[in-house]
């Protein structure tokens, strides 16, 4: 497997965890983070994926909503900032377009396909 290096930046207290788990289990710093990108990449594409739908859009388009999202963060008993309500708030628009370009995407391609086939 090729690899290839990257910057990022991270915040400091996460950058510690990760070391300090690191230096414990006596692995290397990129290993900790490989392996959670390993282990929540799929979710996150499986969560994409299912805004593909139009109805789980919808739902998301409705319980992203600031208002809602604070009345869940009450019911739910979370310490949830304001500014992390804000994230999630604000990422909503940007992931429910993504996945609508995904449709039109694999429509265009299933259109493309079957007018090559006739």
């Amino acid at each position: 497997m090729s690899r290839t290096q990257i910057s990022i930046k991270l915040d400091s207290d996460l950058l510690e965890r990760i070391d300090n788990l690191a230096e414990d289990i006596n692995v290397t710093r990129t290993a900790i983070i490989e392996q959670a990108i390993k282990n929540d990449l799929p979710e996150q594409e499986s969560f994409h994926k299912s805004l593909e739908n139009p109805l789980i859009n919808a739902m998301h388009e409705k319980l992203t909503s600031p208002t809602v999202m604070r009345l869940l963060a009450k019911l739910a008993h979370t310490d949830m900032t304001d500014d992390e309500i804000d994230e999630i708030v604000n990422k909503g628009p940007r992931q429910r377009e993504a996945a609508k370009k995904r449709v039109a995407k694999k429509k265009q391609s299933k259109s493309t396909k079957e007018e090559g086939a006739s």
